[in-house]
């Protein structure tokens, strides 16, 4: 998982996929992207998950692709409101949704309408993962 800057953007990077990275942007909704056209790298930390289930989980972002990105949702998590749009995502909720259900991490149970990116790192570094250089993406 990558997150960006001040916390305000999370991703899943799928590194057996050439490190394609799967989110919800406010411009184009679900969507992947490669990671070489990120802007800004230094920004973001990188956060090597267990993969048992990675097929899985790139088919469920698969799935998603195409969604609107959910404004009024995003909204509601800065102010903690379950306000939200099943038929739309954001970044923390697509990432909270794919770690939770597809990886051996035990996060806590939220609601995943009301995760933020920081919430997300901060359930990261609790099970232990420490983040790793940007570098082991271009290996």
């Amino acid at each position: 998982m990558a997150v960006r800057g001040e916390w305000v953007h999370c991703e899943i990077v799928f590194n057996e996929k050439n490190n394609v990275r799967a989110s919800a942007w406010d411009k184009s909704g679900v969507e992947f992207r490669n990671w070489e056209y990120i802007h800004y790298p230094e920004r973001f930390e990188l956060y090597p998950l267990p993969s048992e289930y990675w097929l899985e989980a790139y088919r469920i972002c698969q799935a998603q692709v195409g969604t609107k990105y959910d404004r009024l949702g995003v909204i509601g998590m800065m102010y903690k409101i379950p306000v939200f749009n099943n038929e739309r995502n954001f970044c923390s909720k697509l990432c909270y949704e794919t770690i939770q259900n597809y990886t051996s991490l035990d996060l806590p149970i939220e609601r995943s309408s009301l995760v933020t990116p920081l919430m997300m790192r901060r359930m990261i570094i609790n099970q232990g993962i420490k983040p790793v250089p940007l570098s082991v993406l271009n290996q």
